[in-house]
């Protein structure tokens, strides 16, 4: 009776669980052929070589983390804290169990010198990783900030599967992610809180603060500030205010009584203060005509 022809995800499954205990360099056509009940020769009526088998193995484990695992940062019927969970609940499964992003870096590790095509797909794993924690943080974060944050996260994850592998012990995984959640949870708290601080005239946001903001600038925050009086007190307009904000690039708040404005109040460095106040922006606030 023939045999079965092996399908092409049973090979791989199999071909991945000897590379993860043995490594690239230390397996054989032999040790593969044997995981996968073939001869030798069988084996290359499957594959070119061990090294395109490397390859895809490598190439299908990126894929299957980046449509199974990473599309949960994209799931819109989630909250993004709810998104974020999903993703840490995967970790253990990824790390833990099925040993993928471990494998990913002792693989890179391995071959980083002699075979770059390995290099080229380990690398986009963790770029893909990378702009999936920089999407989630880009709600609670700038851009900037958010990628900063997404790599440091990234290379803290790899910093605590290393710790758990060498002390064989699951907790320091558990407890950054538990630390990221706590600290995620913290910053949406705190964007929500920043959003009533500032007054949005400007389609980018403005940097004209609100009650709320100006109470935290004066008490709360280490900033330098200068107030002026309104020496010809000005109707509060959006006009006015929608050209105020592109000319100040830093926060203020306006002291109105009755609703006339009757006091700036500038927020920033000494050096930015000085710069706005002997630029043109008093004098044009001086000489403004609604």
């Amino acid at each position: 009776m023939a045999k079965p022809k092996l399908d092409r995800k049973t090979l791989l499954r199999n071909s991945l669980s000897v590379f993860k205990t043995m490594g690239y360099n230390g397996t054989s056509m032999n040790d593969l052929a044997k995981a996968n009940g073939l001869l030798k020769g069988s084996m290359y009526h499957y594959i070119e070589s061990k090294e395109s088998l490397m390859l895809e193995v490598l190439t299908a484990l990126r894929d299957h983390y980046v449509s199974r695992v990473f599309n949960k940062a994209f799931d819109e019927t989630l909250q993004p804290y709810q998104r974020l969970k999903e993703l840490a609940l995967r970790a253990d499964e990824i790390f833990v169990f099925e040993e993928g992003g471990d494998f990913l870096v002792n693989i890179g590790l391995e071959t980083k010198n002699s075979v770059p095509a390995f290099t080229q797909v380990i690398k986009s794993f963790f770029q893909e990783w990378i702009n999936t924690m920089k999407y989630l943080y880009s709600f609670v974060l700038d851009e900037a900030d958010a990628k900063e944050k997404a790599e440091f996260i990234v290379a803290e994850i790899e910093g605590s599967v290393l710790m758990m592998k060498l002390l064989d012990d699951v907790n320091y995984l558990h407890r950054t992610n538990e630390r990221l959640l706590k600290e995620y949870k913290e910053l949406e708290r705190q964007k929500v809180a920043m959003s009533t601080w500032w007054h949005n005239t400007r389609p980018k946001g403005g940097m004209r603060l609100t009650s709320v903001g100006y109470a935290v600038f004066s008490k709360d925050l280490d900033l330098a500030q200068y107030s002026f009086d309104l020496d010809n007190p000005l109707v509060l307009n959006g006009t006015m205010i929608l050209e105020m904000d592109q000319k100040l690039q830093m926060p203020y708040y306006i002291w109105a009584r009755q609703g006339v404005p009757r006091k700036v109040i500038l927020f920033g460095s000494s050096e930015a203060l000085v710069a706005t106040l002997y630029g043109d922006f008093k004098r044009w606030l001086d000489n403004y005509q609604p």
